[in-house]
């Protein structure tokens, strides 16, 4: 090698060791104390090194350096970076950096912003106890172990979008305080656990799309916006969503989300009543727990599927609730609600359903309860309630029904509802107008007292059905009580009569009561006509009120009864009428023998009908 060359390779080691040296002067003693500590593998907790807060500070970019192994001759140990109590003055800014160490800056403050976009932190990240005043944003972060922000404090928005945690997120008793644009969780990935428990939202919160691959804990959080609130829509949990004691000031949207094992709610609060809870086709497999929670707005649970159980029991719904269209695999409880708005429960289907007070018994009162086309698999039971309307038009319960106390003040609609076995025991129904019962089929009625007698009076105060008294006379039948059958079947034909005929169909209906009972009572006919026959025996009685019919002819023997009864006789020929006939004066008589005609032709076919069956 040339002098020449040997003195430029001098010139530029001589300048490298400058700009080190150079470097290393610039540095505070903190940061210097921070390169010791992190080269030793300690934690380089700058409150108890520096008493004095402004002697805590660290730059920006010496941090960004050391996490990013850019400080010449420092070598980071094993046990990572770990600092506590630090101030980091400038922005930070990490975007797209790779961090292959530990890294705890643990009860550190932030004055300004924090750009984590799309690092890739290879170990733990903890901010614990942190305060960040600026804008946050980890926007497509990654982290391959986890991530602890547990009693951060974060002033400005938070940006999480995208960003992917393989482990546990911690972030317990943190609290989000930007009003505005709020933290956004929207499409993050989580490959554990994540906690929220206690956390404080005041502004805007969107979990759309977020996957966490076991558990959601957000116990006692608190969501206080109350425009935007907070949106879980279509977020998915691997296993358990659990929101006991959780407070929502604002518009909550868990729609569309998808929860592998139980949703519980204990004792969580949806306090406006301006804003909606939806829970819309939310899609459970395990039980969905709302035990003494309140809804002071509209609860939406329509197209909601849940594997399990739903219950409910001493829960507040302030507003309408609507469970229409929802599956519920199990059985939904609800002991104890209660209910200021309507509730709608229409064309859902259910393996039971309970809505009972529980043991102090106090009724549960409700403006209208909507069961229109749904569907119950297994038992249905409504205990201690006072309805106002009651709709169950379609109604399908194919197990055991049970209304026990139960009061309906307005209006009732059971038309072509379906029941195997109902029991009713001190229920009380709206009368006339208001009852409606038509189509209404059951397979078995167990009620206080005689069970038939109580349809029958309670299908007498519905208003008018044919169904509803035909279903009720098949269902004697089938429990071969044969002559109460009849007699809802007569019921139902004379109240047709008062109801809905008039003039000639009247008349005639009238006609078939009278004579064979609308053809229940084929002994009727017969019955009138051996009337028929007596009166004409005593009408035609004595040979001398008789006189032959043809002057020529000359019999000799007569009597009034095969007379009478041979005039009666429709299609029969005796000699008897062959022979005589009423003498001549007895006006009447003569009369009457035409009416004898008639009746018989009347009396005896439709006598004959009913007992043959024609007549129904």
């Amino acid at each position: 090698m040339t002098p020449l060359a040997l003195t430029g390779v001098a010139l530029i080691a001589c300048l490298c060791a400058f700009v080190e040296l150079a470097g290393a002067t610039t540095s505070t003693p903190a940061e210097k104390w921070v390169i010791a500590q992190a080269r030793a593998g300690k934690l380089a907790n700058l409150e108890r090194k520096f008493p004095v807060v402004s002697d805590r500070v660290l730059r920006a970019s010496f941090l960004e350096d050391l996490l990013t192994d850019s400080i010449p001759g420092v070598t980071v140990h094993r046990r990572g970076v770990r600092i506590a109590h630090a101030i980091v003055s400038g922005p930070l800014d990490l975007a797209n950096a790779e961090v292959i160490h530990e890294t705890w800056l643990d009860d550190c403050e932030f004055p300004d912003a924090v750009d984590l976009g799309h690092a890739h932190f290879h170990k733990l990240l903890s901010l614990t106890g942190s305060r960040f005043k600026g804008d946050v944003n980890f926007n497509g972060a990654k982290i391959d172990n986890a991530f602890f922000i547990r009693n951060a404090r974060f002033a400005g928005p938070v940006d999480f979008r995208l960003a992917q945690i393989a482990a546990t997120v911690e972030a317990d008793r943190s609290q989000f305080a930007d009003v505005t644009e709020g933290v956004t969780f929207n499409s993050m990935k989580i490959g554990y656990t994540a906690f929220f428990r206690d956390a404080r939202f005041a502004g805007p919160v969107d979990f759309q799309h977020a996957q966490f691959a076991l558990n959601l804990e957000g116990a006692r959080a608190q969501f206080t916006d109350l425009k935007e609130g907070a949106n879980f829509r279509a977020m998915r949990v691997g296993q358990f969503a659990l929101f006991h004691g959780a407070k929502f000031a604002g518009p909550v949207d868990f729609g569309k989300a998808q929860i592998g094992a139980n949703f519980e709610a204990h004792e969580a609060e949806f306090t406006n009543a301006e804003k909606e809870a939806r829970f819309n086709f939310i899609k459970v497999d395990g039980a969905a727990i709302f035990h003494n929670a309140k809804f002071a707005g509209l609860a939406d649970f329509r197209n909601a599927h849940i594997a399990s159980n739903f219950e409910a029991s001493q829960t507040h719904f302030g507003g309408r609730t609507y469970f229409d269209s929802i599956r519920i695999d199990g059985r939904a409880l609800f002991y104890d609600p209660l209910f200021d708005e309507a509730v709608y429960m229409t064309d859902a289907k259910l393996l039971d359903l309970v809505l009972a007070a529980g043991q102090k018994r106090v009724p549960i009162k409700l403006k209208r309860f909507d069961l229109a086309r749904t569907e119950i698999a297994r038992e249905l039971m409504v205990r201690d309630v006072e309805v106002a309307h009651l709709i169950a038009v379609s109604l399908r319960v194919s197990g055991p029904t049970v209304l026990s106390t139960l009061s309906v003040t307005a209006r009732a609609e059971l038309d072509l509802s379906s029941f195997s076995t109902i029991s009713m025991s001190n229920v009380s129904w709206p009368s006339n107008a208001a009852l409606h019962l038509g189509g209404m089929t059951f397979q078995k009625a167990m009620i206080d007292g005689d069970s038939s007698r109580v349809l029958h009076e309670l299908i007498e105060r519905a208003a008018y059905s044919a169904d509803a008294y035909a279903n009720l006379e098949q269902s004697l039948r089938r429990q071969g009580q044969v002559t109460q059958g009849d007699d809802v079947y007569v019921a139902m034909k004379r109240r047709e009569r008062r109801e809905v005929l008039k003039d000639i169909p009247r008349v005639r209906s009238l006609a078939l009561d009278c004579l064979v009972r609308y053809g229940r009572s084929p002994e009727w006919a017969f019955g009138w006509s051996a009337l028929f026959v007596v009166f004409g025996t005593w009408l035609f009685w004595g040979r001398e009120n008789m006189q032959p019919r043809d002057p020529e002819s000359s019999p000799t023997k007569y009597n009034a009864f095969w007379y009478s009864t041979a005039l009666f006789l429709p299609v029969v020929r005796m000699s008897d009428t062959d022979d005589w006939m009423p003498r001549e004066g007895r006006r009447f008589a003569s009369v009457w023998v035409r009416v004898h005609i008639v009746a018989g032709w009347v009396l005896i076919p439709l006598g004959l009908a009913a007992l043959t069956g024609v007549l129904k």
